[in-house]
């Protein structure tokens, strides 16, 4: 079996480089892909614009795609963070419960690891819940026979050792060994 998926991630449109994001269509375009996932950060502060912008050429590139959300798709207005923290998103984009996408060689579910507010000083970082975890495989679950399992989200559930950052995803060590012991070929 092959199956081709095409990750995209942290376009942050409102700041993109627009000779990247039109090579990235064009050679979508002439590629032959099975899925297109696009994983978060599609705008740099969470504005109407910026979404309105994201969509425009999401639009362009081929089908099927699962979308999920990331951090910098929040308002960055703390009383619309607080408030709607993925209204604009949603209305915008895609819903950012628990996405689902199969087909006969595959399965991805879509899991939100961004968090509108949290009870740390860097809002940046991601979140897992058990309910989130239990629920994708799940979902997983009855994919087809055979079918390989994914799972997206935006923040990685573990620790890169050497990398430039920290993820210190809330959750995101149990998920990931969860994911793991549920039999999921691919976390994006």
């Amino acid at each position: 079996m092959t199956f081709r998926i095409a990750q995209i991630s942290d376009v942050h449109f409102g700041g993109e480089n627009q000779a990247a994001v039109a090579a990235v269509a064009a050679y979508l375009a002439e590629t032959k892909v099975d899925l297109v996932v696009l994983a978060g950060d599609h705008t740099v502060q969470g504005r109407p614009g910026e979404f309105a912008a994201a969509r425009a050429w999401i639009e362009t590139l081929p089908a099927p795609r699962v979308i999920t959300p990331g951090n910098h798709d929040t308002p960055y207005n703390a009383i619309d963070r607080l408030i709607s923290p993925f209204g604009r998103y949603e209305r915008a984009l895609a819903p950012t419960g628990l996405p689902y996408w199969a087909g006969p060689d595959a399965a991805l579910v879509s899991i939100n690891t961004a968090r509108g507010i949290q009870p740390r000083a860097n809002w940046s970082k991601g979140q897992i819940s058990a309910r989130q975890t239990r629920e994708a495989i799940g979902l997983l679950a009855g994919r087809q026979a055979g079918a390989m399992a994914a799972v997206v989200c935006h923040h990685p559930l573990t620790e890169m050792l050497g990398g430039p950052m920290t993820g210190r995803v809330w959750g995101g060590e149990a998920a990931a060994r969860a994911f793991i012991e549920a039999g999921v070929d691919l976390i994006l």
